[in-house]
């Protein structure tokens, strides 16, 4: 199952999606051009998602478990064109199996050295469009 969506309330698709979609898996959730700001801890709690892409959605913010449930589930995360000043790193910590994560048109000028540690899984990291330094002994 897909679900793509453009200019949608996410707050209304997400309770939605964990309503009717809870005992199916989502290959892909593609969210485009919506008002997002910021994704809550356990957002996704209650859903399988494999490959996730949030873009144009002016997030500025990814609390610390706003992935949980997806520890073993989430291979791709597109968080591009978005607002983020920094690397969510607590909520992206727990992504066993990331694969693919993509960050570019976004505010971010600092990665701490640390930043993606124990994504061990992860093969593509996208941070273009964003005025990027790494921070020293971070």
């Amino acid at each position: 199952l897909s679900v793509q969506c453009d200019q949608v309330d996410f707050p209304v698709l997400v309770e939605a999606l964990d309503k009717y979609a809870r005992t199916t898996p989502l290959d892909l959730l593609y969210v485009n051009n919506s008002t997002i700001e910021k994704l809550e801890a356990g957002v996704f709690a209650n859903l399988k998602l494999y490959n996730v892409q949030l873009s144009s959605c002016k997030i500025s913010r990814i609390e610390d478990f706003a992935f949980r449930g997806q520890e073993d589930i989430l291979k791709n995360l597109n968080l591009q064109d978005n607002f983020l000043d920094d690397v969510p790193i607590r909520a992206l910590k727990i992504l066993n199996i990331l694969n693919l994560l993509d960050l570019s048109k976004n505010r971010i000028n600092t990665i701490p050295n640390d930043a993606f540690n124990g994504l061990s899984k992860l093969s593509t990291l996208k941070l273009s469009d964003n005025n990027v330094t790494l921070a020293p002994f971070a």
